[in-house]
């Protein structure tokens, strides 16, 4: 199954990742695209820069996984390089990427940014609106729902919005967006569409943890083009790459019901993902 990355409780389920596959933002599987690839080091590889990726992971790792510096990625490196991601929240695939190096050789040039978010699972297909509400605003799901102008909600507990996406990515100001009423009534601010460049991106990120309300495609759920899903941006780390090959997102999705997941992604997949299917970004 295609991920943004590998949820980090690795159950099989539908998550923001599902959504990707279903409506073919992406096809491809490489975590931190953006480069050529041979810029990503895998298992099976062999030479100098292995060498070097084994030195690094021998210092940054405590305890250290006592590596022996012999140019070949093998299982032993594999899992050193997994136990790396897994401790500064990176794409966990066990390939030395961009992302993945910058952490090991101490090249990121920013703070990590990781906002102290609690993860909540929808508790039902249809409240991933709720339940991304909640982390965002530091809520309960009953609450959200409770706050949410009834108008706005379907009898099965759906969210239903008729959004001006034209207007909102120009930063019209109109109260007549349903958005705009949704974000009203939870205290939060509707922010531009874009564009989301790496800089934008930390900026905006530097305020607050966001809310990516994302449309269905043509096999979602809900008419192609109307929102679908929602999930919540809370941390960013990396370099100054504006391809954005270098930077990390860390995704916080409601689905699935009851568990939700915990994932990480490059920027420049990020925005392969999402680019053109967002029709609204809030911020409290």
């Amino acid at each position: 199954m295609f991920r943004l990355c590998h949820p980090t409780n690795r159950r099989r389920g539908v998550p923001f990742s599902q959504c990707i596959r279903s409506h073919s933002f992406v096809r491809a599987s490489l975590c931190q695209g953006g480069f050529p690839p041979m810029s990503t080091l895998k298992q099976g590889w062999r030479g100098a820069d292995v060498r070097r990726l084994q030195d690094a992971l021998n210092h940054k790792l405590q305890p250290s996984p006592g590596l022996v510096p012999d140019g070949d990625y093998g299982p032993v490196t594999r899992a050193a390089v997994l136990r790396l991601q897994a401790a500064h929240w990176l794409c966990e695939d066990g390939e030395a990427g961009p992302c993945t190096r910058n952490v090991a050789f101490d090249n990121e040039t920013h703070a990590p940014l990781l906002h102290p978010v609690a993860l909540i699972p929808q508790p039902v297909h249809a409240l991933c609106w709720a339940a991304a509400t909640a982390m965002l605003t530091r809520a309960t799901v009953q609450t959200v729902m409770a706050r949410t102008p009834s108008e706005l909600m379907g009898t099965d507990g759906t969210l239903r919005r008729r959004v001006d996406s034209d207007r909102h990515a120009a930063g019209s100001d109109n109260g007549d967006d349903d958005n705009h009423r949704f974000a009203a009534a939870h205290g939060l601010t509707l922010r531009p569409h874009g564009p989301w460049t790496v800089a934008a991106l930390r900026t905006a990120l530097h305020a607050g943890p966001l809310m990516f309300d994302l449309r269905w495609g043509a096999k979602g759920g809900a008419p192609a083009g109307q929102p679908g899903h929602m999930v919540v941006l809370v941390g960013i780390r990396g370099d100054n790459d504006p391809g954005g090959g270098g930077t990390t997102l860390r995704v916080f999705d409601p689905w699935p019901p009851g568990r939700g997941a915990r994932s990480s992604t490059s920027h420049v997949r990020w925005m392969q993902a999402v680019a053109d299917r967002v029709c609204g970004v809030f911020q409290r």
